[in-house]
């Protein structure tokens, strides 16, 4: 799953996060999150890929200490929107029918705005 993401803000190449891996743990003593790996690369205008630049590792994590509302937003925790941990939402949404890639896309597009892959 590759996904577009803001322009890098020093230089304005475009850029593209690639979700490399997922790591769902369901048990307490190993850990209850969910982990995604992704592989950011970078394109100038015409999309061709910048080979000179480095690609950039990125790990998102959602767990028991992010809180979000009804819609997945995350919101500070005590908030009055506050429904439920990420994590909870994250498996939630596991257990009904779901296209993994629209939450690792409303994930990326969350990190992005918080400027997670600069």
């Amino acid at each position: 799953m590759i996904y577009n993401i803001s322009d890098e803000p020093t230089y304005g190449f475009k850029r593209k996060v690639e979700l490399a891996q997922i790591n769902i743990g369901f048990k307490e003593f190993v850990s209850k999150t969910v982990i995604l790996y992704f592989i950011v690369n970078y394109y100038e205008s015409d999309g061709t890929l910048i080979t000179i630049i480095p690609f950039k590792n990125v790990v998102l994590r959602a767990d028991e200490t992010t809180w979000v509302d009804q819609n997945g937003t995350i919101v500070p925790e005590g908030d009055p929107t506050a429904v439920m941990t990420e994590y909870d939402f994250f498996i939630n949404l596991m257990s009904v029918p779901i296209v993994i890639s629209d939450i690792v896309e409303a994930k990326v597009a969350w990190a992005d705005n918080l400027g997670r892959f600069n």
